[in-house]
């Protein structure tokens, strides 16, 4: 199960870098963001779910991961729209990273004012290859350091956070299966099935979430006035169900919960089986 919870996050992070590369297109940065996004989101989950106790997490440490994915995140937009330029090649239009003008640089800026940047390389430095003549390289490399740490930050951040939270919840030690089908449980909207005046039982609503054993595809069923003795069961087991439903909202205790979940579910099975005799 572990080994799981790393393995998706790592497709995760994967997927996520391949798209950062192919669209961002900021070329010193690139191979940056594909080579570090998967080694680096592997490492960190594996050291979550086994280094990261539940006092830990608990102490508000969620808040701190995230508020720190934020702030990488807010740095390495903010150091992409001041600090890189847009230059149309014949693969695309690619990203490339700037920084202070250099000597050469302020002066073409002021002889051929307002010219952009693209234009300045384009025209009189013949490419982007110049990119550290028309800035100082210092600079230029410093934020291209600026964006790779502040990448790498977005990373070990928002996968502890992802991690922290896949640990603390109380479905961690369900398979992942159960996992969204106890979230589709909490999300549920508890309802009656059988509705009195019309005397039809919705069949569709009642059989969702249980086990595909009763031969029935019709989506609703009227109930026939002369089963006086299986309405009135019906009507009470659906009431039944419905307060149960009701009732585990309101529990946080994981045993009580399936305690109460199995009532459900016996209930509304009980029901089916007593439709299934009508049809």
């Amino acid at each position: 199960m572990l080994f799981l919870r790393v393995f998706i996050i790592t497709i995760f992070f994967g997927i996520a870098r391949y798209l950062l590369a192919h669209v961002l297109r900021i070329i010193p940065i690139a191979p940056y963001y594909e080579w570090m996004s998967m080694p680096l989101a592997a490492l960190c989950a594996l050291l979550v779910f086994y280094f990261l106790n539940d006092s830990f997490i608990k102490k508000g440490w969620l808040l701190v991961f995230f508020c720190c994915f934020i702030l990488c995140a807010s740095a390495h937009i903010y150091i992409i729209v001041k600090h890189t330029f847009e230059y149309e090649e014949f693969s695309g239009i690619n990203r490339y990273v700037k920084g202070e003008y250099s000597s050469v640089g302020l002066k073409l800026k002021k002889v051929y004012f307002p010219i952009s940047d693209e234009q300045l390389l384009r025209l009189y430095l013949k490419g982007p290859e110049f990119v550290k003549i028309l800035w100082t390289p210092d600079s230029v490399d410093s934020n291209i350091l600026l964006l790779i740490l502040s990448y790498g930050g977005i990373v070990i951040f928002s996968v502890v956070f992802i991690s922290a939270v896949i640990k603390s919840s109380r479905f961690s030690s369900a398979s992942v299966k159960d996992f969204f089908m106890a979230i589709f449980r909490e999300r549920a909207t508890c309802k009656t099935f059988y509705d009195v005046k019309s005397r039809t039982i919705d069949i569709s609503g009642l059989k969702l979430g249980l086990a595909d054993k009763f031969d029935m595809d019709m989506g609703s069923l009227k109930i026939d006035t002369q089963s006086q003795q299986v309405t009135d069961s019906l009507q009470k087991l659906d009431l039944l169900q419905f307060g149960l439903c009701n009732d585990i909202k309101g529990v946080k205790d994981p045993a009580e919960r399936d305690k109460l979940l199995a009532r459900i579910i016996a209930t509304k099975t009980r029901m089916l089986e007593l439709i299934a005799t009508l049809t």
